[in-house]
């Protein structure tokens, strides 16, 4: 499911087809605020999705319609299931509190010590909730603290500590927060950062965060989004950089948790969600060929669905899933001083891609004191090689890649001497 300003989709043989509310009019329309998001979950066997200004509302799966969730829930912005109860957070006209229906009905929000359903109102001044996280416990994130909310059980419900268990760090996108098992990947107002059960982790110090931040069009960064790609252990965040339009987010930047390493793109894209792959028909094998022809047998599970991947609603409102040509990619080594104390002079290198069309470009000084110098871009030759004439104290290379590749891993360094002292 997938929802605009005006209306709601449900996603039906690769076509999104609108699901209006049929409990007002054929032709109702929602009034999502132009800097707010839905928030869909799933519960049980039907979904539930909000966007803080209509009613919650709820589609059994599989039905064409949705409709106003019943039992009179509050209006809220944020929306997750924790443990067996639906959770609203930033509730309409009381920012700073959290809401839960009964124990295991969603469709019962009177407060009552039987029922267990109840409500919070976070004291300080921790700003708005800016999302719920769920699970076996309620992550809240504000503005600038965290909360932890445990369930305890009749009276207290949900017990949430004494005081917030991350102060002076908050959430700064709502949707930039995003979970993966035990750890959960956010932006705050000083970075970007990664949590688990041992606390904080600065992710984003000392490599992007202000790389980020000078970048960032901070009047439109409630349109960063952000999802994980299990497979390849990637925290990816798409934001509106310089360049924009309109607001639009037009760069993605990626930290790989495995490696902790980050990478930028440079891509437009409404929004980032993971997309669960839908089944084919035996009419959808038809630009296969025949059966002689098909990629897989016809007891595949390619042809079951399932297959998890990264995907975007693009900037004409279509999904698009990233798997097309690479693009061009620039990746620059460290600096090295070849021979420390002296300069260093290097007349071939070898680019480790498996790339067709790449190039190094050597970046030099020969005090740290220098401003670096870029040099001229070496060509691949038919060895692979890329012949240049360096002769400096301190040296980085810069690889450029034109057309497809699948890995890059740096330069080797064939050909080196001493190269005296001036």
């Amino acid at each position: 499911y997938a929802g605009d300003q005006n209306n709601l989709y449900r996603l039906a043989s690769l076509t999104w087809i609108r699901a209006t509310n049929v409990t007002l009019s054929a032709t109702y329309s929602y009034s999502t605020s132009i800097d707010q998001w839905w928030e869909f979950q799933q519960w049980g066997n039907t979904v539930l999705a909000t966007n803080g200004f209509n009613p919650v509302q709820e589609i059994t799966l599989g039905s064409a319609n949705f409709v106003d969730l019943a039992g009179a829930p509050p209006v809220g912005y944020h929306l997750a299931a924790v443990r067996d109860f639906v959770m609203l957070g930033n509730i309409l006209n009381n920012p700073q509190r959290v809401q839960w229906s009964a124990i295991n009905n969603s469709q019962s929000w009177t407060v009552d010590a039987a029922t267990q359903a109840d409500f919070q109102d976070l004291p300080g001044d921790g700003g708005h909730v800016q999302r719920v996280i769920g699970g076996e416990t309620a992550t809240i994130f504000q503005e600038r603290v965290i909360w932890k909310a445990q369930y305890v059980g009749s009276p207290g419900i949900f017990d949430f500590g004494n005081g917030p268990i991350v102060r002076d760090v908050g959430l700064l996108a709502s949707q930039s927060a995003t979970r993966y098992g035990s750890q959960t990947f956010f932006l705050a107002e000083g970075g970007f950062y990664r949590m688990d059960s041992a606390g904080l982790e600065p992710i984003g110090t000392n490599k992007i965060d202000r790389t980020f931040f000078a970048d960032l069009d901070s009047q439109y960064a409630y349109r960063c989004s952000a999802m994980i790609h299990p497979i390849e252990k990637l925290y990816i965040v798409a934001y509106p950089g310089s360049g924009n339009s309109g607001g639009r987010p037009n760069k993605v930047m990626v930290y790989n948790f495995a490696v902790k390493r980050w990478t930028v793109v440079n891509e437009d894209v409404d929004m980032l969600w993971r997309y669960i792959s839908t089944g084919y028909t035996l009419e959808g094998l038809d630009p296969f060929g025949t059966v002689d022809t098909l990629p897989a047998s016809m007891d595949s599970s390619l042809w079951a669905g399932g297959q998890i991947s990264l995907a975007a609603f693009n900037t004409s409102h279509q999904t698009a899933v990233f798997n097309g040509t690479a693009k061009d990619a620039i990746i620059s080594t460290r600096e090295f001083a070849p021979f420390p104390g002296r300069r260093g002079k290097i007349t071939r290198v070898r680019p480790l891609v498996d790339a067709n069309a790449a190039s190094v470009t050597p970046i030099t000084r020969n005090r740290l004191a220098d401003a670096r110098v870029i040099g001229s871009a070496a060509s691949q030759n038919s060895t692979g090689d890329c012949p240049m004439r360096v002769n400096a104290g301190y040296i980085s290379f810069r690889i450029n890649t034109t057309g497809s590749f699948t890995r890059i891993k740096g330069v080797e360094v064939l050909d080196f001497a001493d190269g005296g002292n001036r």
